[in-house]
């Protein structure tokens, strides 16, 4: 079922669509403190990884390498990606961008994107206030008829 692949001239080949099919999964939650986005990167290092904001970008970038040279490379299938990748999101205005954190466990990149106090939801109270009706006569057209319009008018007035 399975064939040995040992033809070398048909390595470049294969080389080039494993080097650039990368592109790690990403969730992205939204919290009332801050926005956190969890990237999949299993297998790299802090140092393979860039992360940039411009303007309201924030851009992640890396490579995944593949760990062995043509020489060591006897496989019989490759289904692991590797190569170039990057991922943007387009961020509002309400993040304190000094204060982002990125941290990589377990082959999982956590961005921390806190909110600034003016970006975050808040409850807005709705008041009841005493109001009273006010009659008002007022006159339409030239004829000098005049109607009755009823206007609410705060208690405080």
């Amino acid at each position: 079922m399975y064939a040995r692949w040992t033809a070398p001239e048909d390595l470049p080949e294969v080389e080039s669509y494993v080097e650039s099919a990368f592109e790690p999964p990403v969730d992205v939650y939204e919290f009332r403190e801050a926005v956190l986005i969890y990237v999949e990167l299993p297998g790299l290092k802090p140092e393979d990884i860039e992360i940039g904001l411009d303007g309201g970008t924030l851009t992640i970038s890396g490579v995944r390498r593949i760990e062995r040279n043509r020489e060591q490379l006897g496989f019989h299938r490759i289904e692991r990606c590797y190569g170039t990748f990057l991922r943007s999101f387009s961020l509002p205005n309400a993040f304190e961008t000094e204060h982002i954190e990125a941290d990589l466990q377990d082959g999982v990149l956590t961005v921390r994107l806190p909110r600034s106090q003016s970006g975050r939801p808040r409850p807005i109270a709705v008041q009841s206030r005493p109001r009273r009706i006010v009659n008002t006569t007022v006159e339409v057209g030239t004829t000098g008829e005049t109607i009755s319009v009823e206007n609410i008018a705060d208690q405080a007035s």
